[in-house]
């Protein structure tokens, strides 16, 4: 990419087509973890961490890591809250960088790419300047 001045790479969950510059994530470049947590104690918990780190989608040699940190809650009635209340719960920065330590730990790599839900809640920056040092 800095060779060519590239300055996007598009990945793909499934077919790409055949569109040249449309990659899929998980034929090779990309790794990742589960991504289905019921409650937010599965990314929270100290003893449920490393579980929350094993090999997903894209198998384990891709070069890019994407650690998925977000409640997939159940749908009721009050889903739209749920997914806020859980959000608030995993999006702090202690417990982003304690989990992208304990995938550290577990895969051997750091995440490249930290996939949260709602943003604005929690510190999902802070924690991406902690794990690079800044």
């Amino acid at each position: 990419m800095i060779s060519t001045n590239g300055r996007v790479v598009m990945f793909s969950e499934g077919a790409t087509g055949s569109v040249s510059w449309y990659h899929e994530g998980y034929a090779g470049s990309l790794q990742e973890t589960p991504y289905s947590f019921l409650t937010s104690n599965l990314l929270t918990a100290p003893g449920s961490l490393a579980a929350s780190c094993v090999t997903n989608r894209g198998g384990s040699t891709g070069k890019l890591f994407l650690m998925n940190h977000f409640i997939t809650p159940a749908l009721t009635a009050s889903y739209a809250a749920d997914l806020l209340t859980t959000a608030a719960a995993v999006n702090g920065k202690a417990t982003i960088v304690a989990r992208a330590n304990a995938c550290k730990t577990a895969r051997g790599k750091y995440p490249n790419i930290i996939a949260i839900d709602q943003t604005q809640l929690g510190d999902v920056i802070g924690a991406a300047k902690t794990l690079n040092g800044v």
